[in-house]
């Protein structure tokens, strides 16, 4: 039977990156965070679809697509310390195929780049009135 080998200790990383605000030849070197990590995730928001005659029928999903964004982007900007470095962002909506329907199904992609969570869940744990 094989054993996995141990892994070496690691004692230092070096990241090399693009970085757009340097000159050209230039390098920079930093001993702390630069870099947020980023957490992409996807949203599928379902509803139903009707004709837009009859809209007053459906149960809209690229307007719940749209207060998802709205509420997402008030929470980061309303909610959290601008210094903590935490940023939600999306990056597709994408929903609807015909002009005379309201369709059934708008999908989103968002990224949420933080500084100290790798996760990307600690300021999205709020408070609730009890």
């Amino acid at each position: 039977m094989a054993t996995m080998a141990t892994p070496p200790l690691v004692k230092a990383a070096v990241d090399l990156q693009i970085w757009a605000s340097l000159p050209l030849g230039k390098m920079a070197i930093d001993d702390g965070v630069t870099l947020a990590s980023m957490l992409n995730f996807p949203i599928k928001v379902e509803g139903r679809i009707v004709n837009t005659a009859t809209a007053q029928m459906a149960v809209a999903p690229i307007l719940v697509a749209s207060q998802i964004v709205v509420g997402l982007q008030t929470l980061q900007s309303r909610e959290l310390d601008p210094y903590f470095g935490f940023i939600v962002g999306f990056v597709r909506i994408a929903g609807g195929w015909a002009i005379s329907e309201i369709w059934d199904e708008v999908e989103l992609e968002g990224v949420i780049r933080n500084l100290f969570d790798d996760s990307g869940e600690g300021p999205l744990k709020r408070k609730t009135l009890g």
